[in-house]
């Protein structure tokens, strides 16, 4: 293999890396902040409350979900402005007589600001991402109460 290709191949892999991680530290900055697992565990002293609260629990997450799909949304809008404003100063405010798939494929791509919003793009992902995670074990919490209170009755 070529060093250039071999170089391609380790700054891909870092870039991987660096995303993987940039999502375990948000999760984990989220997790801190909105402890679910706090939130929906249960033990049989305190079923009872946990069903009582789940409506609230279940409001609370839904409620963090839908501000970050917003914010995801500014960001999407943001990102497609900026294309569009490059792309219009490229094809007519510029000296270059660059054609359309040209201005797309190697200007804007490679455009600072537009790989900037990208990644932020990409992080509030993983944002949207854990509360939908969040929604998902609530809603999935009245069966898990479910097969434990039946559990429970079976050990009686």
């Amino acid at each position: 293999m070529s060093t250039d290709l071999n170089e391609l191949i380790n700054s891909i892999k870092k870039e991987s890396n660096n995303i993987l991680l940039a999502k375990e530290k948000i999760w984990n900055e989220l997790m801190s902040e909105y402890d679910i697992i706090s939130d929906i565990s249960f033990n049989e002293s305190n079923v009872d409350q946990l069903l009582k609260k789940k409506e609230w629990i279940h409001l609370r997450y839904y409620g963090k979900l839908i501000d970050e799909k917003a914010k995801l949304e500014v960001l999407l809008d943001k990102l497609n402005d900026l294309k569009g404003e490059i792309y219009d100063n490229l094809r007519f405010n510029s000296d270059k007589n660059l054609a359309k798939q040209e201005i797309e494929k190697y200007y804007i791509e490679r455009d600072v600001k537009v790989k900037t919003l990208k990644r932020l793009y990409v992080y509030q992902k993983f944002r949207v991402e854990f509360f939908e995670m969040c929604i998902n074990n609530i809603n999935n919490l009245g069966w898990t109460i479910k097969e434990f209170l039946t559990t429970l009755q079976k050990a009686i």
